[in-house]
């Protein structure tokens, strides 16, 4: 955490807070150019709302294949650095 700007780090305590981990969003080949991976996307925060009102999840986290990065960044997702051996 100590990797986050000052403000948004300031928003959270000290301890380990519970995410969501999103492994992989994926649409097939023949399907793609429709938004169906903005309306999945879409699908997965509003499951995110509902569980960090049911169980205190504070973020997502995508792992995301290089290639799919500007996808997410286009709805406000940052990259963070991998740390090998870390979950």
């Amino acid at each position: 955490m100590e990797d986050l700007p000052l403000a948004p780090r300031a928003k959270f305590p000290r301890y380990p807070l519970p995410i969501l981990r999103l492994a992989r969003l994926a649409v097939d080949q023949s399907m793609r150019g429709r938004a169906l991976g903005k309306r999945l996307l879409r699908f997965i925060l509003h499951l995110s709302l509902r569980m960090a009102a049911d169980f205190g999840c504070t973020g997502v986290v995508v792992d995301a294949r290089p290639d799919a990065v500007p996808f997410y960044e286009q709805f406000g997702f940052e990259p963070l650095d991998v740390v090998e051996g870390q979950s």
